[in-house]
């Protein structure tokens, strides 16, 4: 899910044909969970609780154009084909204000530092 951080908000894409949006007009608060998954222990993330506003429309368009920009390059987005596709699934910003927030970091964590310290974790990329 592609998400942008904008003050106390965080913002994602979506379109007015989902479920989500559908729920979120419905009860207007919403969880985001955010994380990092390495190797071992180094697991990092935030979850965020907050309202929702559901942002249409000219300002929906900006905002979901600079979400885009910290994903793929200005150049993609002048591609029609990438253009049109998300031209036409992201018409609608969910904008959730950060209530409240846990984080949390366990690569810090003694077991973390252990297995880091001693080479124990198997690369990200393996298949089991």
């Amino acid at each position: 899910m592609w998400f942008l951080r904008i003050g106390n908000d965080i913002c994602i894409p979506t379109s007015h044909h989902t479920h989500k949006y559908r729920n979120l007009l419905a009860r207007p608060r919403a969880s985001v969970m955010i994380d990092i998954s390495l190797t071992g222990l180094d697991l990092k993330g935030v979850l965020v609780r907050g309202k929702v506003e559901l942002l249409d429309g000219e300002e929906a368009q900006k905002i979901n154009h600079l979400i885009h920009l910290k994903y793929i390059m200005p150049e993609a987005l002048r591609d029609v084909s990438v253009s049109s596709y998300l031209a036409k699934g992201d018409d609608i910003t969910i904008q959730v204000r950060m209530d409240h927030v846990i984080s949390w970091n366990l690569v810090d964590s003694k077991a973390g530092k252990a297995i880091h310290a001693d080479g124990w974790a198997h690369p990200h990329d393996i298949k089991t």
